[in-house]
């Protein structure tokens, strides 16, 4: 809805200026004229529509691209596949649940399929021997072929495996190094059976089937064998695990991405038509793109947020350039103005002359934005695609509604500043253009000053208040930041420069106070707050780094102190300006605070491994995981060289709920043990102390521990909260449908690794979920110092390839879980770069535009004998005082912010605080040489000029 408003304002907008260039040739004349003579200022114009067009675009683009990739998954994944009933049990279990479900004949529904899988160990067979954890399904193929009524949908073609022979999917075929007849063997329940493979089929539909709760986007490690191999094998064995999972798969009428909106009434018929039997009904294709639609409005609003940054540059520049122009054409427009051309035809020649340049700036700004989107994604791909970021394979995609609302927002924007500057020299007197000036400062009433800074002293308290009260970071800085701009308004004049840098170091202070662990910063990033507080900490310093320089200023002029000429000639001119050189210098202070702040979170996070490593496992140095039906022995694991202590401990891959909803996330169940307490669980963090939490837990199997950085969703409503001791969960086996609600006894301070939340209860509430013992298949492991855990962890998976083992060292899994936000935190650094190069241009704008302003001053200048390279210098001095004020303030700001997330715990991990020094330095040199560089044409502009031509031009 909104990008059709928005369409249709640019159309009415772009089809009144033509209207007006049609019938008025003579406006249309000037305008033309106008072009032809400065066609430098045409192409500043079009750069800053560029600048903001590229950034909304890009952003959203970025967006579009994550939930594109998630919603792949429904063909990859999926294919006709809407829901699931799963139930434990075998063949027979899950052709009782599709005959009922056939039986009740639901409206809807177009096809009912039944099979049955197992997470079982598959190792291959040639070349060198390597393992996966697969999901191991008994389907027939015919039917498959069917379901759904697209064969090409399903990925499944042929006949149905027999007698030795399987069909792997292409993902467990990369896993296993295997190819077409080749031999791979599943391990379960102390047992192996051995299959040819016989077909490689690619991961579309019901081949690349997910495993139920798999996370969307993860690899598809499918092994199809003949009917009756799992119950064969189960009897068979010695030993006993987890039994098979009956799986019905639905599929709704539609296609692959229509059929979901009838997944909700479906859900409750289907639940209605097995209400008795325990089973879970799963609307896995309505998840998925769900998880879609949620994951990419966060990524997208994230870099939105940051962009924001840059797409000030780019308003900014808009401004400067629109106010530049319209100083520069005053006088002919005066001149109009005179021979009795009115006020609105005034501002359609203006905006006549620059709406060619916003067209052309906001055709190429979405272009341009696809293809920072496309770069983005390209870097990002590494960063998602790994577990501790979700494993997400993401691609690029842009739909052209999305091109088509950049370009609008751009377009619109831009209009709306040109309005601005047009109806400002259209208000301006004859006599006033005349000299050359767009208008004359008002002297506004002190009353009307102090009433308004009343009024927003008073609104900003109340929003200040509301935000403190509410936790809402947001909130309580803007709030503040209104009240610090009101402060001045109400001091009297001779106070009123000390009253602003008291209000600037007051609304530092209270961004930083309201900084805290539980507004999740970024663990749970709300791109709101990140922004508020950006832009109000880094104006703040702007501020009192300007107030304190003109404080300084004014003191060394009062003592006589001698500079040289290009020196004093560059502080004099950056103070005689002090508008446009505030906003500057706030620019720059915004983009430097955010790459600052974000380069510094990424040094923390490298600097944290080892503690979030402690966090994660106690006193364990590595976790070996096993297939439930063959677990590692615990005797094998303690005699390796190195071991010291194993604890064993039982886990179950379950369904968190709040709130009583119907969807959920997943998580892994672990069963607490006093000999595991320490020595392979994470320390509690909120509640009372670690061995008596741990000992109520065990106690009472209604309590469980949960991380704080517990991932939450809008699907299982939680919704980006942290959780909270007290709060109700409801737990659920997916394969039994058994569920128990439990509450939370205390928050341990990261469980998160593999990209897998870890919850601890006592081990009884496992069984009891899985209404069966769960067997040991987790063991944790001591080591002694000096010992190299990633070579222990390598033993003990080349020495247990039929249990499926999979060993990692905990400091492993925290510089997994830490290299991506590292390289999330980097991404988005270089994105917010973007603003760095919106402000240089700006810079370069205001600077010419002061050349202009001040040529018959350097043209007296150059009279009285000042050289050339003195006006240079005089030149890139101004520019390095004013890129010197925002890049101090942000560089300094970001630090103190920086210090605060590390001490309050914000950023989620438990840190030293140190600094990047390097990196910092870095920053700050390329701020001041890209404000060096933006200078370079108006320094040159003012050495050429011949003080004869200088002082009788009159534009």
């Amino acid at each position: 809805m909104l990008t059709i408003v928005v369409l249709i304002v640019t159309v009415v907008a772009i089809v009144l200026a033509a209207r007006v260039g049609v019938t008025r040739p003579e406006l249309r004349a000037v305008a033309v004229r106008n072009l032809r003579v400065r066609p430098g200022r045409a192409l500043l114009v079009a750069a800053g529509v560029l600048l903001a067009t590229a950034t909304l675009t890009s952003a959203s683009a970025i967006g579009d691209s994550l939930r594109s990739s998630i919603r792949n998954s429904a063909y990859t994944q999926l294919g006709p596949v809407d829901e699931m009933v799963v139930a434990s049990g075998g063949a027979d279990t899950a052709r009782t649940i599709a005959d009922t479900i056939t039986r009740a004949h639901l409206d809807g529904v177009d096809g009912v399929l039944p099979l049955v899988t197992a997470r079982l160990t598959v190792q291959g067979r040639d070349y060198v021997p390597r393992v996966a954890q697969a999901q191991v399904i008994e389907l027939d193929f015919a039917a498959a072929a069917r379901f759904g009524g697209d064969p090409a949908h399903t990925g499944i073609t042929g006949s149905t495996p027999s007698g030795n022979t399987g069909v792997m999917s292409a993902d467990l075929a990369t896993e296993t190094s295997l190819l077409l007849r080749h031999s791979a063997t599943v391990h379960a329940y102390g047992t192996a059976r051995t299959f040819h493979i016989e077909g490689i089929a690619p991961r579309v539909g019901l081949a690349g089937l997910e495993s139920p709760g798999a996370p969307a986007g993860s690899a598809s490690l499918n092994l199809f064998v003949p009917p009756g191999t799992l119950a064969a094998m189960q009897g068979a064995g010695s030993q006993s695990g987890p039994a098979p999972s009956a799986v019905v798969v639905v599929s709704n009428r539609g296609g692959v991405l229509t059929s979901h909106a009838s997944s909700t009434a479906v859900t409750a018929e289907l639940q209605r038509a097995l209400h008795g039997q325990t089973v879970d009904v799963i609307p896995v294709k309505q998840l998925v793109l769900d998880d879609a639609a949620a994951q990419s409005r966060q990524f997208s609003a994230l870099f939105r947020a940051f962009g924001l940054l840059s797409l000030l540059a780019g308003l900014l520049l808009l401004l400067l350039t629109f106010g530049a122009l319209a100083r520069e054409r005053a006088q002919s427009l005066g001149i109009l103005r005179a021979f009795g051309l009115r006020r609105r035809d005034l501002a359609a020649t203006v905006v006549l002359e620059a709406l060619p340049s916003c067209v052309l700036g906001v055709v190429l700004g979405a272009i341009a934005g696809a293809g920072i989107a496309a770069l983005v994604v390209l870097i990002a791909h590494g960063t998602l695609a790994n577990a501790a970021s979700g494993g997400v394979d993401l691609a690029f995609s842009v739909r052209t509604a999305t091109l088509l609302t950049g370009l609008a927002i751009g377009l619109v924007a831009s209009l709306i500043a040109l309005a601005i500057a047009a109806g400002v020299v259209a208000r301006t007197g004859v006599v006033t253009l005349m000299r050359g000036d767009t208008g004359t400062p008002r002297v506004i009433d002190p009353r009307l000053v102090r009433n308004g800074g009343l009024a927003l002293g008073g609104v900003g308290l109340v929003v200040a208040i509301v935000g403190a009260v509410a936790t809402n970071a947001s909130f309580a800085v803007a709030g503040g930041a209104l009240v610090a701009i009101a402060a001045p308004l109400l001091a009297p004049p001779p106070w009123r420069r000390l009253t602003a840098a008291a209000a600037a170091v007051v609304e530092i202070a209270w961004a930083v106070i309201e900084v805290r662990a539980g507004h999740r910063a970024f663990t749970g990033p709300s791109p709101a707050e990140i922004l508020t507080i950006a832009a109000a900490m880094s104006i703040a310093a702007v501020a009192l780094v300007s107030i304190v320089d003109r404080a300084l200023a004014d003191r060394r002029r009062a003592v006589g102190r001698r500079r040289t000429a290009p020196v004093t000639l560059g502080f004099a001119y950056s103070h005689a300006t002090p508008n446009r050189t505030a906003t500057i210098a706030a620019m720059y202070g915004v983009v430097v605070f955010t790459l600052c702040l974000v380069v510094t979170m990424a040094h923390l996070y490298a600097g944290s491994v080892d503690s979030v490593a402690a966090q994660l496992g106690g006193n364990a140095a590595l976790e070996v995981t096993s297939n439930g039906a063959q677990p590692v022995p615990v005797k094998d694991v303690r005699e390796l060289p190195g071991v010291t202590r194993v604890v064993g401990a039982s886990s179950l891959d379950t369904h968190v709920l709040a709130g009583g909803s119907q969807s959920f996330a997943d998580v892994t169940l672990v069963g607490v043990s006093p000999a595991l307490v320490g020595h392979g669980t994470p320390p509690v963090a909120v509640g009372p102390s670690s061995a008596s939490t741990y000992a109520r837990v065990m106690a009472n199997p209604d309590l469980v521990l949960v991380g704080a950085d517990l991932r939450t969703t809008p699907q299982n409503t939680l919704d980006h909260h942290t959780p909270r001791v007290g709060e109700k969960l409801s737990l659920q086996d997916p394969t039994t449908g058994v569920t128990r609600t439990v509450t939370v006894a205390g928050l341990v301070a990261a469980a998160r690794y593999e990209g897998v939340d870890h919850v601890y209860a006592a081990a009884p509430l496992l069984d009891t979920l899985h209404a069966a013992p769960v067997v040991q298949n987790v063991l944790y492991v001591e080591t002694s110092p000096g010992t190299n855990n990633d070579t222990v962890a390598a033993i003990v998976d080349g020495t247990h390839l039929p249990n499926g083992a999979y060993a990692r060292s905990f400091h492993h899994l925290a510089d997994d879980r830490l290299s991506a936000q590292q390289r999330f935190l980097n991404l988005v650094s270089g994105y917010t770069a973007l603003g760095l190069l919106g402000g240089a241009a700006a810079l370069a704008v205001a600077m010419i535009d002061a050349v202009r302003e001040r040529r018959r001053q350097l043209a007296t200048l150059r009279a009285l004998g000042f050289r050339r390279s003195t006006l240079r210098r005089a030149a890139r001095v101004e520019a390095l005082v004013i890129g010197l004020e925002g890049t101090i303030a942000g560089a300094l700001t970001a630090a103190l912010l920086s210090w605060r997330l590390a001490a309050t715990g914000a950023i989620g991990e438990s840190t030293p605080f140190s600094l990047p020094g390097g990196l910092l330095i870095a920053i700050v040199v390329i701020a001041l040489a890209t404000a060096l560089a933006a200078t370079t044409v108006a320094a040159r502009r003012a050495a050429r000029l011949q003080p004869a031509g200088a002082l009788r031009a009159s534009e």
